[in-house]
């Protein structure tokens, strides 16, 4: 593997966020493809903004098992296929993957097998860096045509993935920000659940939790605030809640989580000490943003912001 990698080690794989290597098979099999009755005919150019890891990987007539890179998968990776055809084995019978799009969570294992001279680009996000990710069905979707944002992400990692600039820890964040928000707009447009069409009490739940990110970042923003917000019961809202599998007050807090952890992660914070940053999320202290943090990524705000701890 060769590569190029700077200091940090802030996103869920333990790598750098401003990271470049081109992987070979060997490298690639580390990550999770096995191969299955043969050698495995893959090479990939990596490259890290932040948090996102980006791929292009190239091979042909090749199968593989793809396994969960981690326990516990807390990433999306969306494929833009650009060249080739592959097929996935599904319940006994392989099934030809049709189109230009396929996204869903990572730690899906599978049986892949490409075509001849194949080529595709990965982006992978933490699901904790995406809106609303509550209201994203956990499945794997197929897209035969892209749309403007899907076509206009997909020139963009092109472009990124291939650059051989190095660049500034603080325009790293910011590639990192749009592909999180163009990842965002792709996975909620192909898999988030349109309230208008849902039942009475799934539109409850949705406009919730539009509400609950829109106030999420006022200290004073409570449960219960939620609840006349929407015209509803505490009680019949944690009960809508619970049918999702998620509660209103766990989702307050990821979602002042994932304001105080975009908070640690941008260089132009670093200067704003912990009570600050917790203020600004919504939390109201340090000590209740530290015990969120811990509960949600596993690290404390001090090891988020120096990078020293994986997601």
């Amino acid at each position: 593997m060769n590569e190029r990698a700077p200091e940090r080690t802030v996103d869920i794989e333990g790598l750098p966020e401003r990271f470049i290597a081109d992987l070979d098979a060997a490298d690639i099999a580390r990550g999770g493809a096995r191969p299955v009755g043969g050698a495995l005919r893959m090479h990939s150019r990596m490259r890290t903004f932040g948090a996102v890891v980006l791929h292009e990987v190239f091979g042909s007539l090749t199968e593989f098992e793809r396994r969960p890179p981690w326990p516990g998968s807390p990433t999306w990776d969306l494929v833009f296929i650009d060249r080739g055809t592959f097929a996935y084995l599904s319940e006994g019978t392989w099934k030809p993957a049709s189109g230009r799009l396929m996204i869903g969570p990572s730690g899906i294992p599978g049986r892949v097998r490409l075509g001849q001279d194949c080529r595709f680009l990965i982006v992978r996000v933490p699901k904790v860096l995406l809106p609303a990710p509550s209201r994203l069905r956990e499945e794997v979707r197929f897209g035969t045509h892209l749309t403007l944002i899907e076509e206009s992400m997909r020139a963009f990692v092109a472009r990124a993935v291939r650059s051989e600039k190095e660049i500034a820890e603080g325009e790293s964040a910011a590639v990192d920000r749009i592909l999180v928000e163009m990842a965002g707009a792709v996975l909620l447009g192909r898999l988030g659940r349109d309230p208008v069409r849902a039942s009475p009490r799934a539109a409850l739940r949705e406009r919730a939790l539009g509400e609950l990110a829109r106030r999420a970042a006022d200290p004073s923003f409570a449960p219960a605030d939620l609840a006349r917000a929407t015209g509803a019961s505490l009680r019949h809202l944690q009960g809508v809640f619970a049918e999702a599998g998620i509660s209103v007050a766990g989702e307050l807090r990821r979602a002042r989580a994932e304001a105080a952890h975009a908070l640690l992660r941008d260089p132009a914070h670093d200067g704003l000490d912990m009570e600050t940053v917790a203020a600004r999320a919504g939390f109201g202290s340090a000590r209740a943003m530290r015990t969120a943090l811990e509960r949600q990524l596993g690290s404390g705000p001090r090891a988020l912001r120096s990078g020293r701890d994986r997601l």
